[in-house]
């Protein structure tokens, strides 16, 4: 297998030529050659990094993990990306393998590309009927002040989301959790695609 040059070993074979051929020590992981050797001098995107993540990732769900298996959390680890990137790319891979091509080739941010594959959410209707003045009640905007969001973000650091759900009205939940997904995903979005990060 070729780890480095397989372009050209191709053009000197092409051209009925001879290549110099060096084989790895045998006490070096072909992996961590390759990712260190080729992914860092081709400046990949993080799209592009959570694909190739998603791609050493070796445990399944449900499945116990075995010596030398590699997690998630460990992939993402090695290619400086996001678990949740590495999840959506997975589940990419997994579901719809000619958009994740796209993502892999550089044509197609991961955050386009998921939201091209998946549908958009239907809302959920109410399974509890509500008072009139409970369902007409606003749910307060996102604070413009970037000051107040942070600060919005570190008091809910230590707050159990599980917990704090409970504390919303009924008829709040799914609109208040939108809007949360939502600004979250373009704010990583809009990061992603100006290079920050």
């Amino acid at each position: 297998m070729i780890l480095d040059g397989r372009n050209r070993a191709r053009a000197l074979t092409s051209l009925a030529r001879g290549a110099a051929v060096v084989d790895l020590p045998g006490s070096m992981d072909p992996v961590t050659y390759v990712l260190s050797n080729n992914v860092a001098r081709r400046q990949l995107s993080t799209s592009q990094s959570a694909m190739i993540a998603a791609r050493l990732v070796t445990t399944r769900q449900g499945v116990p993990v075995v010596t030398g298996d590699v997690t998630q959390e460990q992939a993402a680890a090695r290619m400086s990306v996001s678990v949740r990137y590495v999840r959506d790319a997975q589940w990419l891979v997994e579901r719809h393998p000619a958009i994740a091509d796209q993502v892999f080739a550089g044509s197609l941010s991961l955050a386009a590309a998921m939201r091209q594959a998946r549908p958009a959410p239907m809302p959920a209707a109410p399974t509890n009927p509500v008072a009139p003045a409970e369902v007409a009640a606003p749910v307060e905007a996102v604070p413009a002040d970037a000051d107040a969001l942070l600060r919005g973000i570190l008091a809910m650091e230590g707050v159990d989301p599980g917990e704090w759900i409970h504390t919303l009205p009924a008829a709040r939940r799914v609109a208040v959790l939108t809007m949360l997904e939502d600004f979250a995903r373009r704010a990583y979005d809009a990061a992603e695609e100006g290079g920050l990060l």
